[in-house]
Parts: structure tokens; sequence; C-alpha cells
């Protein structure tokens, strides 16, 4: 169940490099992977007994997650093994001859026979003779799979950049409008993106923040954010829309504008610095979020449906 990179609050994502020639809607001559394959894949990962047996897979931002939620919260050892949870395991696979090859897989974790929470995944194996590896992983704000197009024989399409203007925002831009918007700190802003959970109500959330350390510290926060160099990664919808994958960096800046600020607790360079007092504290967090983008000409807005986040790094200014 990824216990240790379970994230609450979460925030965007800027678009990355754009992944093509990871699948089409084109039948290709040989599949180097089927779905029944796929789904092999995916419920070896889930299901996994150990945490750090699933953290082996993960590749890009989900690794540096990974690296630092153990610097910060090592695991016992023995290392315990993950509970047993029922898996309700759906995978979308599109034609690829050719590697690297990828795949969306979705992962309903059930509970006393209700879905309890759903997860994104994207696995990709880079080359014929490595292993497959997970590049996204995104918790959906509600438990509900994504309604991913398949033609008659059940396969997926991959959106290629030829088709991204097809699209109400072009699937390799909106992560960096996502980024503007939640630096612009307006949540009534919704000329682009629906409000919810992960757009106007964290941004409130942000604010909220700033305001209180400004009023109990002294100190200013301010929230930046930057592309990552993870794929992003587009699927057809059955709606004409696009589910977009992408990832993101968000920096957090804390600046004390009087006194010091005093750190008591040793957030071993990840969720905090070393105890000290401190003129300036910055945390990078890393992001990767899930967009539903509606069909150029639609009135509907972009709507983020998950993400997962975590804190990477944390530097203090000695004061």
């Amino acid at each position: 169940m990824r216990s240790l990179r379970t994230r609450a609050g979460c925030i965007a994502l800027l678009a990355g490099m754009v992944l093509a020639g990871c699948g089409s809607g084109a039948r290709a001559s040989s599949d180097v992977v089927t779905p029944d394959q796929a789904k092999a894949v995916a419920l070896a990962h889930v299901q996994a007994r150990y945490v750090t047996d699933m953290m082996k897979d993960d590749v890009g931002e989900l690794r540096e997650i990974d690296r630092a939620s153990l610097v910060a919260r090592p695991l016992p050892s023995p290392e315990p093994t993950e509970p047993p949870l029922a898996h309700d395991v759906r995978v979308w696979v599109p034609h690829q001859s050719g590697y690297p090859a990828s795949f969306l897989g979705y992962d309903a974790l059930v509970l006393n026979g209700t879905v309890a929470s759903g997860i994104l995944y994207v696995f990709v194996k880079p080359s014929a003779t490595s292993h497959w590896t997970t590049s996204f992983q995104a918790t959906l704000v509600t438990p509900t799979a994504p309604d991913v197009a398949t033609d008659s024989s059940g396969w997926a399409q991959v959106i290629p950049p030829s088709r991204f203007d097809a699209f109400r925002v072009s699937p390799d831009q909106v992560g960096a409008d996502y980024g503007a918007y939640l630096a612009a700190g307006n949540s009534t802003d919704a000329h682009e993106f629906a409000p919810g959970q992960v757009t106007s109500q964290a941004v409130d959330g942000m604010n909220t923040q700033i305001r209180q350390a400004a009023r109990s510290s002294s100190v200013t926060v301010s929230f930046t954010f930057k592309p990552t160099g993870d794929p992003v990664f587009a699927y057809l919808l059955n709606n004409g829309g696009a589910l977009v994958l992408s990832s993101l960096l968000g920096t957090i800046d804390n600046l004390a504008t009087k006194d010091p600020m005093t750190v008591t607790a040793d957030g071993k360079g990840v969720i905090g610095p070393p105890p000290g007092k401190y003129s300036r504290v910055t945390t990078d967090q890393a992001y990767l979020v899930a967009f539903v983008v509606p069909p150029k000409g639609s009135s509907d807005k972009v709507t983020v449906i998950g993400a997962v986040n975590g804190p990477i790094q944390s530097i203090g200014t000695k004061a």
C-alpha cells in the first residue's frame, strides 16, 4: 500500500519532457507487451510484500521521494510486510512494437468489499533486457478509474505530440499552467482549472500557511514551481479529452523578517534542517499529478483528479 509515500495536501506538476514513440492507436506488427502481460507486471508491483521491493521499481521523482522518506523515517529492522489488501487492478496498454514501452495501471484497494482508494501508475520498460519500472504514481481524489478509451480489441491510445492541439490545453503545457496557477495564489481564478481539492482548496491552504507564518512568526512564506525531467504521458479518454500525467518540483521558501527561526526537531535535511537558528529555510517537494484535459471547444475546465507529493530536501541558512 506504499505507506511511506502516502501524502496529503497535493499541489501540482509542470510538464517535463513529452514521452513520444511509446505507443499509439495504430496496430503494431508485433506488440512487445500485451494487456495480460501488463496486468501481471502491475499485480506483482502492488502485491509486493515489502515497501522496499516496490521502491526498487521506482525511477525519476518517485525514487527521489522514496530516498528522502527513508532518510526522514527509516524503516524498522526487520522490515514489516505490507498489510494483506485486496487489489482490483486494471491496465490500459497501447500497441507498441519497440522500446521504451509503457502502460497505464489502476489499482483499486478494496476494504470490506468497498473501494477505499484508487491509485494510478505508469510502468515503463526502457529496453528489451531491462526490468519494468514505475515512473508515475498518483492517489485519486475519488477512487474511480479514469474512462480511458480503448479500441474494439481493448488497446489504449497514447496521444502523440502532433495531436496536442486537439485539446483545450496542450498536454505538454497544462503542468506549467498549473504551477503558475498555484504560485499566483488566487483560488477564485477558474478560467482554466475547475475548483477542487487540489486546485482552489490547495491554494486556500497555501494562503492560510502564508498568513499564519507572517502573523505568528514574522516569517514570509512563498511558493515556486518548476519542471522536472520526468516524462509527460497523455492517454485518450472516451469523451475525447486527455488523461495527462506530469510532474513538478515545488519549493517552499521561509524567510525570517525579524527574529531568526528556531528549529528544534531534526528534519534530517528532508522535512527540515538540523536544529538551530535560521534566517531562511527552503524545502523542495516533488509532485506527481493526474489531469483530465477536455477536448478543444469544450466549456469544461481542466480537472486535477489525483496526486502524490513528498519532501525531498530541506536547506537552512544559519542566522
